[in-house]
């Protein structure tokens, strides 16, 4: 299990142990791009061995680039639990150029994955 998905896995875990049903967002062509890679199938494989994940943990794929992402999985998870009672955002978008290097383009892309997206949820 690769290092992001062993935190997203613990806190699953944590949450569906304490009795929560946990809806868990990621996108994997942004993990696919960094040293850790992504998960053999995916994040969900992991997840889905967890006790309880059959009916209390559903995953959906999410670019937090995107404004309006926040928005589509706040009402996915609403459709499909009926509410929201917590959100753990523990999402990031990690960047691999230099403080030299770093573009306006991707301190806006940062920006709007780590802070922006985190208010919107």
């Amino acid at each position: 299990m690769r290092r992001y998905c062993s935190v997203l896995f613990s806190i699953a875990r944590r949450l569906l142990s304490d009795g929560a049903s946990v809806f868990v967002s990621g996108h994997e062509p942004h993990d696919a791009e960094m040293p850790w890679d992504t998960d053999p199938g995916g994040a969900l494989a992991e997840l889905s061995r967890l006790p309880g994940a059959d009916e209390r943990l559903h995953h959906a794929p999410a670019d937090l680039e995107d404004p309006d992402a926040p928005d589509r999985l706040v009402a996915a998870a609403i459709e499909r639990f009926g509410r929201i009672d917590v959100v753990v955002a523990s999402h990031a978008r990690s960047s691999h150029q230099s403080f030299a290097e770093v573009t306006v383009e991707e301190l806006d892309r940062c920006w709007a994955i780590n802070a922006r997206a985190s208010l919107l949820l």
